[in-house]
């Protein structure tokens, strides 16, 4: 009797335990959009690292995989981030966010900050053809803009890394 009372317990625990360990996109995202927020506000990274036409911060752990003029895909756990820049648009163009947002026929989060003359955005949308719980995360300031697909839990994580080097993006 006992030892049943305690499969049972062991059960129940088990099982409080994976839901409760698991984030919803709800709370991944309201978390990326809190991150969001707390990067484009705060000081920008000193940068580290330079391309053809800009100089960026690079975050420990990212790989450079290939680079031309305006982008550069980085590799970080086994996950592709591409950022690209729109040398031409300043920091609070609506280009990018206006085209991006179009191309997306649903989103989870459509969030924007005006910030010092700065116009961020962060965009998570489900990724069609892929596994549930993929989404595509893009994070911008004006002609600036980084992408990559990750899982759920994920989130908030690469919007934080990916709006670390797009604020620190400086035009040569």
């Amino acid at each position: 009797m006992f030892l049943g009372r305690a499969i049972i317990s062991f059960i129940f625990v088990s099982l409080f335990l994976l839901t409760g360990c698991s984030v919803s996109l709800e709370d991944a995202s309201e978390n990326a959009k809190g991150t969001f927020d707390e990067v484009l506000k705060s000081e920008k990274k000193e940068v580290n690292a330079e391309a053809s036409t800009f100089h960026y911060y690079l975050p420990p752990q990212f790989e450079v995989d290939t680079e031309d003029d305006n982008n550069i895909i980085f590799a970080y756990k086994d996950e592709p981030y591409i950022l690209f820049v729109n040398l031409f648009e300043e920091q609070d163009s609506k280009v990018l966010y206006d085209s991006i947002k179009s191309s997306y026929p649903q989103t989870h989060l459509d969030h924007t900050l005006l910030e010092d003359g700065r116009l961020g955005y962060l965009l998570i949308a489900p990724v069609s053809g892929e596994e549930e719980g993929m989404h595509e995360v893009t994070v911008g300031i004006g002609g600036v803009r980084m992408t990559t697909v990750t899982e759920t839990s994920n989130i908030e994580n690469s919007t934080k890394n990916m709006m670390e080097i797009v604020s620190s993006v400086t035009i040569k």
